[in-house]
């Protein structure tokens, strides 16, 4: 009898890990649809943002700068 319970008790051991382990496996896939998921929506919306305003102001600040250089040498 006490075998039984020894096998028992080591069978139950071992079905307590095996769901740990796939709990585990599970969390991490979890945690990384999340991240890629958090990761893709914040590209999406950075690169959607286009200011003409601030596209001339740079282009003008550039050539201003290159002009200055040109002016030391």
């Amino acid at each position: 009898m006490s075998e039984e319970r020894a096998a028992g008790s080591c069978a139950a051991r071992y079905f307590k890990q095996e769901k740990e382990v796939k709990m585990s496996q599970r969390r991490r896939i979890a945690v990384g649809l999340i991240l890629t998921a958090v990761l893709l929506a914040g590209c999406s919306f950075s690169s959607d943002v286009f200011n003409q305003r601030a596209y001339e102001q740079d282009v003008s600040l550039k050539v201003d700068a290159l002009s200055i250089m040109d002016e030391a040498t």
